[in-house]
């Protein structure tokens, strides 16, 4: 039976790192230097010391070539990097958060996407690396494209019906100040 895609990854974090640590460096460190992530829990995270993720695929051989979509649920993150090998092994990175230029994000939404590139068989390491400065929450997933692009689509609907709610309540409001008018005040 041929699979739909790459299993779920256990997501890992490293933390108290220097901001000037390459991926090249993280991606050299002992396993034991990373834990395993908790979304429920604050991580602090300064630009002089990011916070590092990192996952691996491991893809079967007869696994069809699908598109997948590695997101972080948090919209104002001021910067996120996400570092992936290209088939030459060279590390290649895409952009995002409130630092980056939104033209300039690899996905467009409402909080950091990153597509990933289409994977042969084997393992594939990932890493994430998440500059903010405060402490901050964040869940993590990754996501069948079509499922990533149905969640965006769902919270756009969910904004436009509520910005189209507030205009409604404003033409409504705009309505009743004419129709009630007190003519005393002119």
């Amino acid at each position: 039976k041929a699979s739909t895609g790459p299993a779920a990854p256990v997501l890992m974090v490293r933390t108290a790192t220097s901001g000037d640590m390459t991926v090249e460096q993280v991606a050299a460190s002992a396993p034991a230097a990373f834990t395993p992530f908790h979304p429920q829990r604050a991580h602090i995270i300064e630009t002089a010391h990011p916070l590092w993720l990192h996952f691996r695929v491991v893809v079967a051989e007869d696994r069809p070539p699908t598109g997948w979509t590695f997101e972080l649920a948090k919209p104002l993150l001021n910067r996120v990097e996400f570092f992936y090998r290209d088939t030459q092994g060279a590390w290649q990175v895409q952009k995002s958060g409130i630092e980056v230029p939104y033209a300039q994000w690899p996905v467009h939404g409402l909080h950091p996407q990153f597509a990933l590139p289409y994977m042969t068989a084997g393992e594939h390491d990932y890493f994430v690396k998440v500059v903010h400065n405060l402490p901050v929450r964040f869940a993590a997933r990754l996501l069948p494209q079509d499922a990533a692009s149905q969640s965006m689509q769902t919270d756009f609907l969910i904004i436009g019906l509520i910005l189209g709610l507030m205009v409604l309540m404003a033409v409504i409001t705009g309505l009743f100040s004419v129709a009630y008018k007190d003519n005393t005040y002119g």
